[in-house]
């Protein structure tokens, strides 16, 4: 079976018993090519990635994407992304990756080809970070995440306890016995690059004997887990190309919204009808309404050809394991506070919380987090605005306490820079000598809030 290994090649000459059955370079204008002759590879990375996997899965045939052109092992992220995207329209079953990016920029387009790839039954195997910062694509919700663990040897991994909710990551071993050219062998470092190589081996041997797209996601990490565990989800990073279902009309902040989106279906006729519905939904689920039934009929019907589904709601008993994939979020799934000890991030962000209420001050964050963005920042927004969590925003439901949701937020991404919207009421945000406070609308309108430190207002229009 085809893996895809996205690094600095592979040197079948140093090793001609792995089946390379395309040799591939992405140049910097993210164009893919033949590998020349004449370029030439300038580390054994790759080739110990894929040495590792053939070692542990002899059958594998790969595709080698060159990326890496310098020994720094360094590439644009057009690069990365070129790769990603042939990888996706070749339909290449097994995706690996002991790569990745830490920079927030590149954060949405990545997000968006590993969605397509998840949607079609594509496995991906990345490595995390080996600085523990929040990287994509292994910890993107979806991807099979992998960390090295020293205590572990040869094809050995297991799955890691389910303390950062929703972030399912593997660990492995990265220590493999190779042979020298020159005779004898040497051990791998500990190091998640050598990691996730023993995972891809595990994940094609699975599926050599189901059959290629044979199996979502979430069905191979119950098969990798010997289903003694589930894959859950902390975010919805799997939508893309959407139809949002929103039958009672709820604002929408379209420009903002994480995914890309088809059309948006308010008609019930319309959604009642399963042929104008599509593979990925969005659904708005009516609140309070008694009617929710007869949209959710409209789902059941068509979850035969349905890809991914976001319940915006709390998903109805019955309706869990509607899509055989696995690829649904709902409110249910922002449990992420309750595994997290309080005020235990090693390097506590800049703070800044912005007080208004409605759309409007949705809005306004959405703006403050894209331009943090836009300016190198990690920058994470937490908001408990209905439905915030369509546009890349950290939820926070009720019985959540915000102190939890920033100390997850803190440990999980490590920002520069957390900016919050608590509309509920009773809530209040945390706050200390280094927080900042920005008021959306009339200063006089929040008296309590003017006697915070390092205040600012801003002023609609």
């Amino acid at each position: 079976m085809l893996i895809a290994l996205i690094d600095d090649g592979i040197e079948t000459s140093f090793v001609p018993s792995i089946r390379v059955k395309y040799d591939l370079s992405v140049g910097a204008d993210g164009i893919v090519n033949q590998r020349a002759a004449d370029d030439r590879i300038l580390t054994d990375h790759g080739t110990t990635c894929a040495r590792i996997i053939a070692k542990y899965a002899p059958k594998a045939e790969f595709c080698s994407l060159r990326i890496f052109q310098k020994q720094e092992l360094r590439a644009a992220c057009s690069q990365l992304l070129a790769a990603m995207q042939w990888c996706l329209a070749k339909q290449i079953p097994i995706v690996h990756m002991s790569l990745g990016s830490s920079q927030p920029s590149d954060f949405r387009a990545i997000r968006s080809i590993i969605a397509r790839m998840l949607q079609q039954r594509q496995i991906i195997v990345a490595a995390c970070s080996n600085s523990a910062a929040y990287s994509m694509p292994a910890r993107l919700n979806g991807v099979l995440g992998v960390v090295a663990d020293k205590e572990l040897k040869d094809d050995e991994y297991t799955i890691m306890p389910n303390t950062l909710a929703g972030h399912n990551l593997i660990l492995a071993s990265s220590r493999h016995e190779l042979a020298l050219p020159t005779g004898g062998a040497y051990t791998t470092q500990v190091t998640n690059s050598y990691a996730a190589p023993a995972v891809t081996a595990a994940v094609h041997n699975i599926l050599e004997q189901s059959g290629a797209f044979s199996l979502s996601v979430v069905q191979m990490y119950a098969k990798l887990s010997k289903n003694k565990h589930n894959m859950t989800f902390s975010r919805p990073d799997f939508v893309e190309d959407a139809v949002i279902l929103n039958p009672c009309g709820y604002p929408v902040l379209r420009q903002h919204l994480f995914f890309n989106y088809l059309r948006e279906c308010t008609d019930l006729s319309a959604i009642r009808q399963a042929s104008e519905l599509g593979r990925n939904i969005v659904y708005l689920a009516p609140q309070g309404q008694g009617t929710s039934e007869l949209y959710e009929g409209a789902l059941l019907k068509n979850n035969h050809v349905m890809q991914s589904l976001l319940y915006a709601g709390s998903l109805p008993k019955g309706m869990e394991c509607m899509l055989d994939n696995g690829l649904v979020w709902s409110e249910n799934c922002c449990t992420y506070g309750k595994h997290i000890p309080v005020n235990q991030s090693a390097e506590p962000p800049v703070v800044v919380n912005l007080y208004g209420q409605g759309l409007e001050a949705v809005d306004t964050l959405c703006q403050l987090r894209d331009l943090s963005v836009a300016d190198g920042y990690q920058c994470r927004g937490i908001c408990d605005y209905p439905h915030s969590y369509l546009y890349d925003l950290e939820f926070l439901p009720r019985g959540i306490s915000p102190e939890a949701a920033f100390s997850y937020v803190s440990q999980v991404y490590r920002p520069d820079v957390i900016i919050s919207n608590l509309q509920m009421s009773g809530r209040i945000a945390p706050v200390d000598q280094d927080s900042y406070s920005v008021l959306l609308g009339e200063a006089g309108s929040y008296e309590s809030a003017l006697l915070l430190k390092n205040v600012s207002c801003l002023k609609p229009g």
